[in-house]
């Protein structure tokens, strides 16, 4: 691994210690990342009394973005006029050496993590076929190979994952020949160069690095078909200094026709009518994951339901309406 001396070590501090980068897709130029910058500027003040003599202006606020494809990094102070219109101005900053060359780096940790998804996602057969549990049966109707036969049960689950894991840990490693290597955080990467830490973050149109397997089958056929989306990111290091990754399944997952959120029960009771999505969590119910409880509800005059509710440690996981 390469070494490099870390100039003007002070005043990098000064400069960036409170400050966040930004990974941007659409920071293909000065003039880019300057627009982009603008939509951070800071609110306008002005004086109380709205006339002739009002006076306006805002806080600056400096803004650093990363081209998420060239790994060019851009730095603005953001602030508004002080003439009215009060326009929002953007005026550029050097970004030094140590701080450019550590933004590059991260840009290209991201840039080759989608490639290596990207590279495996290509590649790939459609791995949940040699996962399919032909010893189990929910019912003579029910499909055996979906998102929700994969996502209820651990052993097909924790199976696909490390298929795709090491399917894209084998791509970035082959497109992968960095010195550094940044880690992945809850908002994007971080990159420790000697007593320095640098961040950036994602920004909402950033694209996420995920890897999405479609389901021809489903409990519930629909115009769209069901998907698995995993979240992968970098959880460190090996001795090599190969990846390690981490899969998580996305809320963006389509699962029986339902998004994850949904089926959950975050927004509320689903009323199910397809015993094959009940089937599926009686299976977790069965193995000890997650316990169950129905209760009757509903009076004399309504039609005969029952409330279906799903747990696990205490925590509700989905919640079903059945009505007969």
């Amino acid at each position: 691994m390469n070494k490099f001396i870390l100039s003007g070590l002070l005043l990098s501090t000064a400069v960036f210690a409170e400050q966040n980068a930004y990974l941007c897709d659409s920071c293909v130029s000065i003039d880019a990342a300057k627009q982009v910058a603008k939509t951070f500027s800071p609110s306008l003040k002005c004086s109380p009394t709205f006339n002739e003599d009002i006076y306006c202006y805002s806080d600056t606020k400096n803004i650093t973005l990363i081209d998420t494809t060239s790994g060019q990094s851009y730095s603005f102070n953001v602030h508004h006029s002080d003439v009215a219109p009060w326009p929002i101005l953007a005026q550029e900053i050097p970004v030094n050496s140590d701080t450019a060359y550590a933004y590059r780096e991260i840009a290209k940790t991201h840039f080759d993590l989608l490639q290596a998804i990207k590279n495996a996602q290509t590649q790939s057969t459609k791995h949940y076929d040699e996962y399919a549990d032909t010893s189990y049966s929910n019912s003579a109707t029910c499909p055996q190979i979906t998102a929700l036969t994969t996502l209820t049960d651990p052993a097909k689950l924790n199976a696909l994952k490390s298929n795709i894991t090491a399917s894209i840990e084998l791509s970035m490693s082959q497109i992968n020949q960095q010195n550094v290597l940044p880690d992945s955080t809850s908002e994007g990467y971080s990159l420790q160069l000697g007593p320095i830490s640098y961040s950036a973050n994602k920004l909402p149109t950033t694209r996420e690095q995920a890897y999405v397997v479609t389901y021809d089958d489903s409990e519930r056929p629909m115009p769209i078909k069901d998907v698995l989306a995993f979240e992968v990111d970098i959880l460190g290091y090996d001795s090599n200094n190969k990846p390690v990754l981490v899969l998580s399944v996305s809320d963006a997952s389509r699962v029986a026709g339902y998004t994850l959120p949904g089926l959950r029960g975050d927004y509320g009771a689903i009323e199910v009518d397809n015993t094959c999505v009940e089937n599926n969590l009686d299976r977790l119910t069965e193995a000890g994951i997650i316990s169950k409880e129905s209760e009757i509800i509903g009076g004399s005059f309504e039609p005969s339901c029952k409330l279906v509710q799903f747990y696990q440690s205490g925590k509700l996981l989905y919640r079903f309406r059945v009505c007969g």
